[in-house]
C-alpha cells in the first residue's frame, strides 16, 4: 500500500489526471513521465525525487516513504519542491 500525504502537491501540468495515476500507482500498474517526491531518505535532503515507475518493484515499494508531490515531469517535480520549500520558510524579500 502507498501512503499518500492529505495535502499532495500536484504539478500544473498532472492536476488533470491526478486521480487517474494515482489508481495506476495504487494498482501497481506503470506511469510513465510522472515523477513523485517523497518524504528524504536521510537527513541531508530536503525531499526526494523518484519516477513513479520505480514502485513497481516490491523491495522499492514496501520501503517507500510517504509520497507528497505528484509531477508529470522532472522539472516539474524539481519545481514543486521550490514551491514547498517557499512555502514553508516563506520567500525572501527583494
Amino acid at each position: 500500500m502507498v501512503n499518500w500525504y492529505k495535502n499532495l502537491y500536484v504539478g500544473d501540468t498532472a492536476k488533470k489526471k491526478q486521480k487517474k495515476w494515482m489508481r495506476r500507482i495504487e494498482n501497481k500498474k506503470a506511469v510513465l513521465g510522472v515523477w513523485l517526491l517523497t518524504l528524504p531518505s536521510n537527513q541531508q535532503n530536503n525531499l526526494d525525487v523518484i519516477p513513479a515507475d520505480l514502485l513497481l518493484q516490491p523491495a522499492v515499494r514496501r520501503n517507500c516513504p510517504m509520497i507528497v508531490g505528484l509531477a508529470v515531469s522532472r522539472e516539474e517535480a524539481f519545481e514543486l519542491v521550490e514551491r514547498s520549500h517557499w512555502k514553508l520558510i516563506g520567500k525572501p524579500e527583494k
